[in-house]
């Protein structure tokens, strides 16, 4: 654990606290597990070897824990040193569209360095062009930005299917199931406890 006070609980930890998430905590193991293959393999194959992105998207409804698992993923991968920060930064898809979309979308780039861009509704990003730059600051800050892209599981489905080169770019897909009744139940519970 790279950045942390002793005793303060670590962004790992936390996740595996969360209520429910079961599904989504294994892929965010396998993520971790797959990046340490691909640094060992870098190492062992030197600087031709071209290493995989890892953009993911959180497919799931409102309030599934989404903002929640990508701000402790940011933390995780601080610890981990996958990434020099634990910063994220928060974007809407309408933010990064429209007029003044590709100064938009490079300046959320340049403010996540180090740390993930996180943008939510990514759906709303309806412009070619917005698209398009994406695309490339995804392409040209794979080392250095993790980028995930979040909104309803059908909607992301069909902005995957906008442009080809969305879809070799973003390796992981995440899907957040909606709680059941016992862990809504749960997490009610521990809201109570919380606030005494």
């Amino acid at each position: 654990m790279l950045d942390r006070d002793e005793g303060e609980e670590s962004a790992y930890d936390k996740l595996n606290r969360l209520i429910g998430l079961d599904i989504v905590k294994k892929q965010i193991e396998s993520i971790i597990a797959t990046d340490i293959v691909e640094k060992e393999r870098k190492k062992r194959k030197g600087r031709d070897y071209q290493s995989g992105s890892m953009h993911m998207i959180f497919a799931g409804n409102p309030g599934s824990a989404k903002t929640t698992v990508a701000k402790l993923f940011a933390g995780i991968a601080k610890e981990r040193g996958i990434l020099k920060s634990s910063a994220i930064v928060e974007r809407g898809g309408m933010d990064l569209s429209g007029f003044g979309c590709v100064v938009a979308i490079r300046e959320a780039f340049l403010a996540a360095k180090g740390g993930v861009l996180f943008i939510d509704e990514a759906y709303s990003m309806t412009s070619d062009t917005a698209v398009a730059v994406l695309i490339q600051e995804m392409e040209n800050h794979r080392d250095e930005v993790i980028v995930i892209l979040a909104g309803y599981n059908e909607r992301m489905k069909d902005f995957l299917k906008i442009n080809e080169g969305l879809k070799s770019r973003i390796p992981h897909w995440i899907d957040f199931p909606d709680y059941t009744a016992n862990e809504l139940t749960e997490i009610f519970k521990l809201m109570i406890s919380e606030r005494g």
